[in-house]
């Protein structure tokens, strides 16, 4: 069966209601989960799975087939406010608000019957979706491992990327990009919008750039572009005390051509998680940052599918 995406919803601050996207390794995943109302399954694991920013679960479709392909259920929480669609009516959501989504929605999947029905239950996440898993690790004892995989968990500001694109996050700057840039760019005709993105990411394949491309709706870019702003107010020093408390679930993987977390990075988290359950550096220099993009197949490999308990 293949991936599909589904509607999640749940009440936050101010008695709001929050709908996200969800990627369900197969149809009708997460009712059964949340219901709890399906038999054991022998020899299955549970994987709980928050995204990179920009928070669009599309993005994750291969790498959640290739683990559903190795008898690994997976569900993947989509940032509020990050939909293809519009599902908010344009609120804005801060990185609090998405630690308390996924706070309920990891509490929710993670009842009784499901803890008792799985070899384990695991969270991830890429990037700032392993900002998202390493607080999670740390709520919910129930966690067997938590997947760190390009971890934004400290420095944001201060590296190399975050240097060169912090100019581009200042608050008059987003309004201009969403009220005047993204509503031109919305009138275009959708040949013209390919042309666009393959100009500005090149790197992206067909199905990609049409993501892309789905991508500019204002409310949308500025959910991204904010939460790119509280990344780097909010992840500055390493939380020594969190890493270090629950190093002994985590399997973090790094690259080593990250302009988000350099090399020094990886070695100041080595310092501090000295009995993590397991630490890699993938050799290949190929593997970007951005690793859904081209190389979920090589992630899996090495740093999920080994380290399942």
């Amino acid at each position: 069966m293949k991936p599909v995406i589904t509607l999640w919803s749940c009440i936050i601050r101010d008695n709001v209601r929050v709908t996200v996207d969800v990627l369900e390794s197969r149809a009708g995943l997460l009712p059964e989960l949340l219901s709890g109302a399906a038999s054991p399954k022998v020899g299955r694991n549970l994987l709980i799975f928050f995204p990179g920013n920009p928070g669009v679960v599309n993005f994750y479709l291969e790498f959640v087939a290739l683990l559903a392909a190795k008898s690994v259920d997976v569900v993947v929480m989509g940032f509020a406010g990050h939909s293809l669609h519009e599902l908010n009516a344009g609120q804005y959501f801060t990185l609090q608000d998405q630690l308390e989504l996924a706070h309920q929605f990891t509490g929710r999947v993670l009842n009784e019957r499901v803890t008792s029905r799985y070899t384990s239950c695991n969270v991830g996440g890429h990037s700032i979706g392993s900002f998202v898993a390493l607080h999670m690790c740390a709520r919910f004892e129930e966690v067997s491992r938590a997947f760190l995989l390009t971890p934004t968990i400290c420095n944001m500001k201060i590296s190399p990327n975050g240097a060169k694109n912090g100019k581009f996050l200042r608050p008059w700057l987003i309004h201009t990009v969403c009220s005047t840039l993204l509503p031109l760019f919305e009138m275009l005709p959708q040949r013209a919008k390919n042309a666009v993105v393959q100009l500005a990411q090149n790197e992206l394949d067909g199905q990609q750039r049409w993501i892309a491309t789905k991508m500019g709706r204002p409310s949308m870019i500025r959910n991204l572009l904010f939460l790119a702003r509280s990344e780097f107010e909010q992840i500055a020093t390493l939380d020594v005390e969190l890493l270090t408390a629950h190093q002994e679930r985590l399997v973090m993987y790094f690259v080593k051509q990250d302009g988000w977390v350099p090399l020094h990075d990886v070695e100041l988290i080595k310092k501090h998680a000295p009995i993590a359950h397991s630490l890699i550096l993938e050799g290949d220099e190929k593997v970007a940052h951005a690793w859904c993009l081209h190389h979920n197949a090589k992630v899996v490999e090495a740093a999920v599918l080994p380290f399942l308990p």
